[in-house]
């Protein structure tokens, strides 16, 4: 399953970046947000709010609309349907990668590979590795050491 490696790598890293993928999905759920509601989810500054919503609305993923609100400033944000199909599509690529991980498995499929084929220890059980430690371990090209 080396194409599994490579849909991995090859997630959309607009929408994938932690914070980004905090907001899209944010916004995924309600009509809009305002600034401070996702400041306060996210635990983002004010400056890396800004830049990533920057990001977004650049992309045409999402909407930003300032307005007055009392003498203060007030920043709304919201979805495009762009950016509903961007988070939604992302999130079902994530489960199909993590339903086809389960399946993976470091050794190899014919006796031939053997010679070759690097290794990896995983193990399961109690405080043991687990399908996903041996599969980013394989990943990265390491071995861990029991």
């Amino acid at each position: 399953m080396p194409e599994l490696f490579e849909q991995m790598a090859g997630l959309d890293r607009l929408v994938h970046e932690p914070a980004r993928l905090a907001i899209l999905t944010a916004l995924s759920a309600c009509e809009s947000a305002d600034f401070l509601f996702l400041q306060r989810l996210t635990g983002l500054t004010k400056g890396n709010l800004s830049s990533h919503l920057a990001k977004l609305e650049a992309a045409d993923l999402i909407w930003v609309r300032k307005e007055a609100s009392g003498r203060k400033p007030r920043t709304i944000c919201g979805l495009k349907e762009a950016g509903r199909t961007a988070i939604d599509a992302h999130w079902e690529r994530l489960e199909t990668l993590r339903h086809e991980s389960l399946r993976w498995s470091p050794l190899p499929t014919r006796p031939a590979d053997a010679v070759t084929a690097p290794s990896c220890h995983s193990r399961h059980g109690n405080g043991e590795y687990s399908s996903a430690i041996a599969l980013l371990c394989t990943w990265a090209n390491q071995v861990p050491r029991h």
